[in-house]
């Protein structure tokens, strides 16, 4: 999965969910390496800073809407995402992520990717 959106709505259903494993899986190797330290591969570590209270709504299960989205130049795909707080959908919290796009040349494939590992050859983005 390298398509910017796709990875998105792949990692948001996912936290809806309450887990973090997708979007971990589908961090970008230069965003794991920060927030997967040591060696961008410590699941735990990913997971406990997407559970502190900064990023804790992305795990609330109300649901979200993605707001203006796109690439910005040629290296990033920019989202807001309204996350929303209760059933009512009537208190939100709204996140931009920046992603960067995966170049053709960039290989990842640790096991603990799973289905989403970065193989020689994939399509860019």
């Amino acid at each position: 999965c390298t398509d910017a959106y796709q990875v998105l709505i792949a990692q948001m259903d996912d936290m809806q969910a309450g887990s973090t494993k997708v979007a971990f899986q589908l961090a970008s190797p230069g965003n794991r390496a920060s927030t997967a330290s040591p060696g961008g591969y410590n699941e735990d570590k990913f997971s406990r800073m997407v559970r502190n209270p900064t990023y804790a709504p992305l795990l609330s299960g109300f649901g979200y809407e993605v707001g203006a989205h796109g690439k910005q130049g040629s290296e990033q795909y920019v989202a807001q995402v309204r996350v929303f707080q209760d059933a009512e959908k009537s208190n939100a919290t709204v996140f931009v992520f920046v992603m960067s796009l995966q170049p053709a040349s960039a290989v990842d494939e640790k096991d603990c990717l799973g289905d989403f590992k970065l193989k020689r050859g994939h399509p860019p983005e």
